[in-house]
């Protein structure tokens, strides 16, 4: 059995002088007969390829499954004289939403997503949110995986349905509990509009109350904590514009709070009248150029004197360390800082008293959890590392100390003792140290041959911070080394890791990624022919273009909805992300970005000779990554490499893959059974 080869037909991007072959650029039209019979005939041989491997697929869902506590519960937030929660049942695969009168009321059930996933097709839940006096409930539905949702209204006295609007972005509430603001999006799916709506009238009626007309801005909305203030977000990955509305009226118009101006990014929030800005504009007052200015520094003015030239500094920008965010409270303001690869919490009290929150281990990640109200005084956040589960703490403002509050459950014998995490750093072809993050199992010492898989992103300031996966454990388990690549492109190390490596710089991020498969060599913990690598969607690029500038470096890849016909997206400004995603890649509309990107674009630079075994997945209704790139990188892979290559597409997904947590371990499953046997452990036990 031959795999399948689409036909080659001829067609030829012209660009800056450059004659670009693309003889699988018909593969993007979807009401071609032949391109639903590719994709049937590409999941056969996958189908046939992988068939030996349905017993350890079995296991392996069997063993995921067994290590999820299925019948499971957040820890309740108290709002409004409620606790609110979200719990999960075994048999179900989607989440309850719930609440019950706080200290011990009944539970009042206010949406269970497994009734909206009763025709058994794709199911994602966007915002979930009760209108402020916690009679109306509003959620979003996406039920192709397109990102494309619709927003329905209930009121929980009774469950009687009330409001429906069709194709929104984004949705919340206003401050009171008879207006939703909502988002639009154009043809390319980038939200681009804000709407307002008053419940219960026809949607005809809605006012449009914002309109971006930058094809680079993509524009969001929200409500700061402490309900005063409704905001309009508008921005691009490297500048931003925020206007405002007080929450509670609902015809005053929006203030601009500072206008944009290029490379200047900032966020909002307010705390006692006044509001709270993070930034990285420069701390001299003329403006002119400050370095340290793009670590982000927090600073504060009134409302009704909001322009740049009004701003006081609470806490300047700082060399080495990044403020990555803020929450705010009525007493107190919580500050995320990045420094020396891992986020710490920094508490500001409003009586003065600054100081970090002390965590218990090494190496860790965290993030916020469920706080609504601005005068709590506590803060809930989520702890994590690669062998501690996720864990809940509160930081009790009165005491200074964490409580704990709950840590997951992890089925199956699973003793944290077992493993061990550490940190190597490999050399860049620059000189640029860059971390690498282990786990493994205690007893696994470097060998040169234990089997391994490198993991990487490197795009959008993504940092890979250290978190808990229980699905990992079955890699673990056999013996597998996990590594974490901390490549340039992500924000890993700070706002500069990122910078370097975006745009003309890109080149960078997939230096780091080779090196660091080099070093995992080179320390003695593999061998090329035990060494195998993954990424998803930009992560997929990293894969793709590591293959093709280093493919007898590694035996087996995974590249998951992957980003790999980079030229002819980014100049093609009718697709999703495309225009937003100039400041990441390039605008190749000019001649030096597009020989930038050329130069690196894995589906342009595939060549001639042995690539290693390949696994691509991809999702036909993909907004992010349109179904045709991976399928025309496959193609033009078996036309001019020698590739062992297998493909899975999911035809009613989307870029997550196939929705519900059953669905998402089936196809862990089928990726885990594939990779364990390019390792050449199919027949190991856990």
């Amino acid at each position: 059995m031959r795999p399948p080869r689409p036909e080659a037909r001829p067609h030829v991007h012209q660009e800056h002088g450059v004659d670009r072959p693309d003889p699988y650029h018909w593969l993007r039209d979807r009401d071609d007969p032949a391109v639903t019979a590719h994709i049937q005939a590409e999941n056969a041989w996958t189908d046939a390829r992988t068939a030996h491997l349905d017993g350890l697929r079995k296991a392996l869902f069997t063993e995921l499954l067994g290590r999820i506590q299925e019948d499971d519960s957040s820890v309740p937030a108290l709002d409004g004289g409620w606790l609110y929660y979200v719990r999960t049942v075994a048999g179900a695969p989607y989440t309850l939403h719930c609440r019950r009168r706080a200290p011990d009321g009944p539970e009042e059930l206010l949406l269970d997503e497994n009734t909206l996933a009763e025709d058994g097709g794709f199911l994602d839940v966007g915002d979930v949110e009760v209108s402020p006096d916690h009679a109306l409930l509003l959620w979003t539905v996406d039920r192709a995986g397109d990102e494309v949702y619709d927003l329905h209204v209930r009121r929980l006295a009774d469950g009687a349905a009330l409001d429906t609007l069709a194709e929104v972005g984004s949705a919340c509430w206003s401050g009171g509990s008879d207006w939703i603001w909502y988002t639009k999006l154009d043809d390319t799916l980038r939200p681009y509009q804000v709407w307002r709506h008053r419940l219960g009238a026809d949607a005809a009626e809605d006012v449009l109350v914002y309109e971006e007309e930058d094809p680079e801005h993509r524009v969001g909305i929200g409500r700061t904590r402490d309900e005063r203030w409704l905001l309009v977000i508008s921005g691009s990955s490297r500048t931003t514009e925020v206007r405002y509305a007080p929450a509670h009226d609902a015809n005053a118009p929006l203030t601009l709070f500072c206008a944009r101006h290029e490379h200047h990014e900032y966020s909002v929030d307010s705390q006692g009248g006044r509001f709270l800005i993070l930034t990285n504009d420069s701390d001299d007052e003329h403006g002119a150029h400050d370095e340290r200015a793009r670590t982000f520094a927090l600073k504060t003015c009134q409302p009704d004197a909001t322009d740049r030239a009004a701003w006081t500094t609470l806490v300047p920008a700082r060399e080495d360390v990044t403020l990555e965010g803020l929450d705010v409270f009525d007493d107190f303001i919580v500050l995320y800082e990045r420094e020396g690869g891992l986020v710490y919490l920094r508490i500001l009290d409003r009586d003065g008293a600054d100081h970090r929150v002390a965590m218990p281990e090494a190496a860790w990640s965290v993030g916020p959890s469920e706080n609504p109200r601005s005068d709590q005084q506590h803060y809930r956040f989520t702890y994590t590392s690669l062998v501690t589960p996720p864990t809940v703490f509160d930081w009790d403002r009165a005491s200074g100390r964490l409580i704990h509050r709950k840590t997951a459950t992890v089925l199956g014998g699973f003793d944290r003792e077992r493993y061990v995490t550490r940190r190597l750093f490999a050399r860049s072809a620059d000189g640029v140290a860059i971390p690498i993050s282990l786990v493994h199992r205690r007893d696994v010492l470097p060998d040169g041959e234990r089997p391994t898989l490198l993991y990487g992103y490197g795009s959008y300031g993504v940092p890979l911070d250290p978190s808990f996966r229980s699905s990992r454990l079955s890699l673990l388990d056999r013996g597998v080394v996990y590594a974490i690549a901390h490549v340039r492109g992500g924000a890993d190390l700070g706002r500069a890791w990122y910078d370097v490596a975006r745009e003309g710089g890109k080149q960078h991020t997939f230096d780091d990624f080779i090196a660091c498969a080099r070093a995992l060599i080179d320390a003695g913990w593999t061998r090329p022919e035990r060494l195998a690598i993954e990424g998803g969607s930009a992560g997929g690029t990293l894969v793709g273009a590591a293959l093709n500038q280093a493919p007898r470096l590694f035996c087996a890849a995974i590249a998951e909805v992957p980003f790999v016909d980079c030229v002819s997206t980014m100049l093609d400004a009718t697709l999703p992300l495309t225009t937003s995603d100039y400041p990441e890649w390039g605008n190749p509309e000019d001649e030096a970005a597009f020989r930038s990107i050329l130069a690196w674009s894995p589906y342009d630079n595939v060549h001639a000779g042995p690539y290693p075994a390949l696994l691509v997945t991809c999702g036909l209704n993909d907004p992010r990554v349109a179904y045709w790139e991976p399928l025309k990188w496959v193609a033009r892979l078996r036309e001019r490499a020698e590739a062992e290559v297998d493909v899975r597409i999911w035809t009613g997904a989307g870029h997550a893959g196939n929705s519900g947590r059953y669905g998402y371990l089936e196809d862990l499953a089928f990726v885990w059974s594939w990779l364990l046997e390019k390792l050449g452990l199919a027949g190991e036990a856990a």
